[in-house]
């Protein structure tokens, strides 16, 4: 049996996702970590004005997750900023 994991992603512009990841977590309860772009792996490549945008988000709770970030490309637009995250094992269940 697959073991897949899928939940849903948010993707933020003005830098709204921590405050958004925040209002989450006061509803729905459960363990919320933040990595900013200054705490990821590619800080050195990004402008320091943007260090302080959210990388990446989880908000875990009771075998959900909820995912979330400030690294949008381009202005979001009513409906095109959430997504669909998919975890699988390994390569071979990916293909």
């Amino acid at each position: 049996m697959s073991e897949v994991q899928m939940f849903p992603s948010i993707r933020f512009n003005d830098q709204k996702c921590r405050e958004a990841m925040e209002f989450y977590k006061d509803c729905f309860g459960g363990e919320l970590q933040f990595m900013t772009v200054k705490d990821g792996p590619m800080a050195a490549e990004v402008p320091e004005e943007s260090h302080g945008l959210i990388m990446h988000s989880t908000l875990r709770n009771n075998g959900w997750t909820l995912v979330g970030s400030d690294m949008m490309r381009d202005r979001a637009t009513a409906g095109d900023q959430v997504g669909i995250m998919v975890d699988f094992k390994n390569e071979s269940e990916m293909r």
